[in-house]
This record gives C-alpha cells, structure tokens and sequence, in this order.
C-alpha cells in the first residue's frame, strides 16, 4: 500500500522517454532536448532587464555614497562591478548553452556526485530567504497599485495587528493578495516564460523613466546629493570602493552562478550572450543612475532621501493625493507588480526550483520545488527581514 502511494507521488515522466526517475535524475536534470530549447536573446534580453532594473541596483548609490564615495565614482564602481557581472555570467552560462545541463548537475563535475549536494542546499536555503523578501516587495507593489486605485481608504486601511509583529494589516492583505496573484505562474514551464518576462520588462522600463521624468521635472532639476563630494580620502576611499563592488557584486553572485539554469534553454548557443552582455550591463548601470537622480530630485520635494521605489511611491501615497498623483502611483506600482512578479520567478522560485528537484530528483521536480519554495518564503513571515535589522544580515 505505502509503496503504491509512494509511486503517485513519483515525478511525471514523458512518454517514450529515455531516462528513468532516480536519486540523480529526473526530467528537469537530464540535458534539455531540442523541443523544450526556445528561449531567443529577446527572452535573454528581457530577463536581464527585469533582473537589472530592481531595488537592488535602484539603491545602491545610498550604500556607495554612504561609504564616503562621490557620485562619479559610486558610478565608476557600479560600471566596474557591471562588466564584472557579464563576464561572470556568459561563463558561468557557456555549459548550459552548449551542453543543455543546469547548475545541479554541473556541480557534481566539481564537487562530486555527493558532494554536489552541498552547494545546492546553499542555494535553495538562500533561494528560501529570498523568495519571501521579493514576495513581501511585492505585496508592496500591490499595495501601492490599490492605494492609487482605491485611494485613502485602502493606504490608511485600518491596522488591527500588533506593533510586535512589525507589520501592518494593509501589508499583510497586499502581501497574500500577491501571492494570489503569483502562484499561478508556478504551473507555467522554464521553456514558455519569454512572453511574460517581455512584458514585465516593457513595463519596469516605462516605470524607471516615468518616475525620473517626472522627478526630474518636479523638482526643475537634479537636486544637490548629485553634487555631493567624497568624504572619503586615500586608502580608506580605495578600501571603501572595494567593499562596495563586493557587496555590489554580491548581490547577483546567486542569479550569476546559476545561469546555466536558463541558458540551457536556448534555442542556439550564443542566444544569451547579448542579454548577458550587453543588456545586463546596461540595465544595471542606467538604472543605478536613475535611483541616484531621483533620489536627489525627490529629497528636494520631500526633504528626505527615499532609497526605495516602494516607500518612495508609499511616502507619495500618505499624502493628500490629486487624480493625477493617484494615477501616476498606480500605474507605476503596477510595472512594479509585473517586475517583482517575474523577479519571483526568474531569481527564486524557479531557480531555486530547479536546485531543490537535484536533492530528491524521484519525487521533486521544478514545479514541486517551485511550489516548495514559495511555502517556505510564506513561513517564515518575510517583514520581519526587511522591517526589522537585526532578524537578518545581508
């Protein structure tokens, strides 16, 4: 009886297929076959957009210009680490577009069959963390997207969690609303997800330049922190600018490292390299520059410096709000929504979907370890890793 049950939860398994469901293999780790490689460098293009226009490049001018750095050289830093980034991940994406095998099973090449676990639950450990980060942003896009479509009645909803649980009820809703909204993504396949990353990328793309448009137009200009020189001086700047390339660099060493994941899927062997290359490098690199610009703009307006896209467009919303502004908030949380939506997607359910299918390959595959990710980022109650410094180092 157990073993019959044991045999329904094993991973489905292609007709005709020439491979087995083992400990080491199942459909998601064997070399992808030729009708599941689709993805074009538009889809690369797009990944690398998304995967670039995000907080984390949005407000890395605040940690550069915090260690003493002037504006001209945090971006000297940002480029440095950007072209670093590329070149790391066309490597680090040579053996998934040329032998169609993802990170998991590379990792036995160098660590053993063993040992590769090792690195893997690393990875699905962290993936685990950073899902329920990037979800609880996205409940903040989802909040900013209602607050502008509901107006006060839904940003001033009122609270009736207590302050011990460092989170609000509006956050809370906007939270599970999200996850409403992702969990169906989890059903659609690695191969089918170019179109979804297109328009996600269309969107976060008009969201970067609308807000330093208007920024930038509101405030009849750039601000001073633009102007602002570095405190910094000798080694201790040297010093500085090293430390903010690795935290800098660390920060997409994850996404890097498991490239192969992705590029396996390619529909030819050099489809990534413009995204790796070329898109990804600017993507970073613009919109550090952006977050730079339209934080000084907006410290001019508000007379303080909001880092953060979310609590920027959040600040905006507790305010008394014109129809325009109500307008301008929610179409921007909505780029914002469709941005973290693919970030979910692209950095960690997925990805980590896939390292999670090589621990116990005979009864998990993507879309179970997907599934598996994304209830263990729910758990472990994510606002307490944002709201709160000392639950967690980074």
């Amino acid at each position: 009886m157990a073993r019959s049950w044991m045999e329904k939860l094993e991973c489905p398994v292609d007709e005709d297929a020439d491979y087995e469901n083992t400990y080491w293999c199942n459909r998601d780790l064997i070399p992808i076959p030729y009708d599941r490689r689709t993805w074009t460098w538009q889809g690369f293009s797009g990944y690398w957009v998304v995967a670039g226009i995000n907080t984390t490049a949005w407000t890395v001018g605040s940690s550069l210009l915090a260690l003493g750095l002037s504006v001209g050289q945090a971006m000297g830093v940002v480029v440095g680490t950007t072209l670093i980034i590329a070149t790391l991940a066309v490597s680090a994406g040579w053996m998934g577009s040329h032998q169609y095998l993802g990170f998991t099973v590379l990792s036995r090449g160098s660590w053993g069959m063993r040992g590769g676990f090792w690195p893997v639950l690393n990875r699905v450990v962290t993936g685990c963390i950073w899902m329920g980060i990037q979800m609880y942003w996205g409940g903040q896009a989802v909040r900013i997207t209602l607050g502008g479509l509901l107006g006060p009645k839904y940003v001033h909803l009122k609270n009736t969690i207590p302050t011990s649980a460092n989170v609000e009820t509006v956050d809370v809703v906007s939270f599970f609303l999200f996850v409403l909204i992702f969990v169906p993504a989890l059903l659609c396949p690695p191969e089918k997800l170019q179109l979804p990353f297109r328009i996600a990328f269309l969107m976060i793309t008009a969201v970067l330049f609308g807000m330093l448009i208007w920024a930038l137009a509101a405030a009849k200009g750039v601000g001073e922190l633009i102007h602002t020189n570095s405190t910094a001086h000798g080694k201790m700047l040297s010093w500085n600018a090293v430390y903010g390339m690795q935290t800098f660099l660390g920060a997409y060493g994850g996404g890097v490292l498991g490239q192969s994941d992705w590029t396996r899927y390619a529909k030819t062997p050099n489809a990534a390299l413009f995204g790796q290359a070329i898109a990804a490098t600017l993507a970073i690199c613009i919109t550090a520059l952006s977050g730079i610009f339209i934080t000084s703009a907006t410290a001019k307006l508000y007379g303080a410096l909001y880092w953060n896209p979310f609590l920027l467009l959040n600040h905006i919303q507790q305010q008394p709000m014109s129809p325009v502004a109500r307008a301008g908030t929610f179409f921007a949380g909505l780029g914002l929504l469709a941005s973290q939506l693919a970030l979910c997607i692209v950095l960690n359910s997925v990805s980590a979907g896939m390292d999670a299918a090589a621990l116990c390959p005979k009864f998990i595959n993507i879309r179970r370890g997907a599934i598996i990710i994304t209830v263990i980022g729910i758990a472990i109650c994510p606002w307490n890793y944002v709201t709160k410094a000392t639950t967690f180092i980074v």
